[in-house]
């Protein structure tokens, strides 16, 4: 115990926290490409829990990127107050082995700003591809859900003709032909259904609904 210093304890101080800020950062980026590799093949029940998944990764870079920040600017302010204390101190050791450290972590603390840096840029753009694949596939359903609609429609119009006479034909009440014993009145409304039948398939084509 005797044998650890002060200078020990604050080398000892910036790398622990460095280390876990490195520990840290690796697991994001862990994250960040297991949910790149999966957010094209999550299913309907899955979206909720990858979207919380990806928020809180953006969240965690966010934060960590400050306390790199944070780290980077300290470590610098450190070395400015290094070279003033250079000038009065004699300990040529203290000096070099000092200066030595904070390099070094000055360069450990950019190289993590950069990882971090670019872990966000991934991280934006999962979460861009994400919205924009449910935007598509929600867009697909509409188109599905309007062809079913046209095609309902269609088939709604086409049979109303039909329904309508078999209405008036059906009602208790005189009709023409009915006492009538030539098949001509009924081949005729066949006609005239016919008839009306196509010139809606003609009518629909030039509209564009098929």
């Amino acid at each position: 115990v005797s044998n650890f210093s002060t200078d020990d304890l604050i080398y000892w101080i910036l790398i622990n926290s460095l280390e876990k800020l490195e520990a840290f950062g690796n697991n994001l980026v862990e994250e960040a490409y297991l949910l790149k590799d999966m957010y094209m093949k999550i299913s309907e029940d899955e979206r909720s829990d990858f979207f919380r998944r990806i928020h809180s990764l953006e969240i965690s870079t966010q934060v960590i990127f400050q306390e790199v920040v944070i780290k980077k600017k300290f470590l610098k302010y450190s070395k400015s107050q290094f070279k003033n204390y250079n000038k009065v101190s004699n300990n040529f050791y203290f000096k070099s082995s000092f200066n030595f450290f904070i390099e070094l972590m000055i360069s450990k603390v950019t190289q993590l700003e950069i990882v971090i840096d670019k872990l966000q840029s991934i991280v934006r753009m999962i979460k861009e591809n994400y919205l924009i694949t449910i935007e598509d596939n929600t867009h697909m359903q509409n188109i599905k859900l309007n062809m079913v609609m046209k095609v309902l429609a269609i088939i709604t119009t086409i049979y109303a003709p039909f329904d309508i006479v078999a209405a008036l034909f059906g009602m208790n009440v005189p009709i023409p032909f009915e006492h009538s014993e030539s098949l001509w009145p009924f081949f005729g409304i066949i006609a005239f259904l016919i008839l009306i039948f196509i010139i809606q398939l003609v009518l629909f084509k030039r509209l564009g609904w098929f």
